[in-house]
């Protein structure tokens, strides 16, 4: 199971998570972010970088299977 996040700037952005999960890492009971970012770690070979997406930019969340 995976997310598709749509950006502001029309970019997407693929999660390995549930929607479930997302919501139990990002929101808040009130459905609100915990905090104003969201950080990704990417494994590309042997190098881990981290990305942040600002939670503002979040168009659309899709879960795909």
């Amino acid at each position: 199971m995976s997310l598709i996040l749509r950006l502001s700037n029309d970019e997407k952005v693929e999660m390995k998570a549930s929607l479930e999960e997302f919501e139990e890492m990002y929101l808040k009971d009130d459905g609100s972010f915990h905090s104003g970012y969201i950080r990704f770690v990417l494994n590309e070979g042997k190098e881990e970088q981290s990305e942040l997406i600002f939670t503002n930019h979040i168009v659309s969340i899709e879960e795909v299977k």
